[in-house]
């Protein structure tokens, strides 16, 4: 008998589709989960979620976080020449880096970074927003900064692959995504002792720490969001405590070591166990 293992990253479905096509995606997800042996989430929040909504049963969900190398992460980032990248960049070496990663897409809500960018700005003019990444939504995202006169201070880097560097060189992390499984840029760059400022949507609040390592804000409320960028970047002593946090708060749980012996754990049970029906 075949065993059927389904891997949530974040459900299908979200609070911005079209009603008949998020309440589709619920159906379908309800009705595969009937004949799923295991639900993998990466984050407690989807699990939650799901029982709420009468997905799947509590002893068939497990908790396996998206694994990323801890180790090498850290090191690449500590090791990093962050003089050398802001040099390349043409950034000025007084001015302070807010950072984002990540396709331009709805789920991004890049557009958001521009105007959160715009409203900081009028408090830390010789800040600088960079977005690493493309996608559908780039036109938007340039007319906002055009319309938002921030074409100066905020660059678009497009896909790199040199993300420890970035991290090094940044003094803020921003997530301005509407919903999320578990962002994994946001767990590298806690990894990388950088304090996050995001939305509080799903699994971010469990990476993320009020006031320990970062700041998290209402869905949208980009005023909020501008206003601890501000907090941080003028207060040196704060940024510093945030800086020290981060870089404690993700666990073994998160290493891709930990999270491939946990997939081997769970298919050897779930193995044995089919075995012996």
């Amino acid at each position: 008998m075949p065993v059927i293992i389904h891997s949530i990253h974040g459900f299908g479905f979200n609070p911005y589709q079209n009603f008949f096509i998020r309440n589709l995606f619920k159906f379908l997800e309800k009705w595969i989960a009937k004949f799923t042996d295991v639900l993998i989430a990466v984050s407690q929040n989807n699990i939650e979620e799901g029982l709420k909504l009468g997905i799947g049963r509590r002893e068939r969900y497990e908790l396996i976080r998206s694994g990323v190398d801890i180790e090498k992460m850290r090191n690449a980032a500590r090791q990093a020449d962050a003089g050398k990248l802001r040099r390349e960049l043409k950034i000025p070496e007084k001015s302070k880096i807010v950072l984002s990663i990540g396709p331009f897409k709805l789920q991004k809500d890049p557009v958001a970074f521009v105007h959160v960018a715009a409203k900081a700005l009028k408090k830390i003019p010789d800040a600088c927003f960079l977005w690493s990444g493309d996608g559908e939504l780039r036109t938007d995202v340039e007319t906002a900064i055009k319309n938002l006169n921030v074409t100066d201070s905020v660059k678009l880097l497009g896909w790199r692959d040199d993300i420890p560097s970035l991290l090094s060189l940044c003094n803020i992390f921003a997530l301005t995504s509407l919903w999320e499984g578990l962002p994994r840029a946001g767990v590298e760059a806690l990894i990388a002792g950088r304090p996050v400022v995001a939305f509080a949507v799903d699994g971010v609040p469990e990476i993320v720490q009020e006031g320990k390592n970062g700041f998290l804000l209402k869905p949208g409320d980009q005023e909020g969001f501008a206003e601890r960028i501000i907090k941080i970047l003028a207060d040196s002593g704060l940024e510093q405590q945030l800086r020290e946090n981060a870089g404690k708060t993700i666990d073994a749980s998160f290493d891709i070591r930990g999270m491939v012996r946990a997939q081997e754990t769970l298919y050897d049970k779930i193995l044995a166990r089919a075995r012996s029906r």
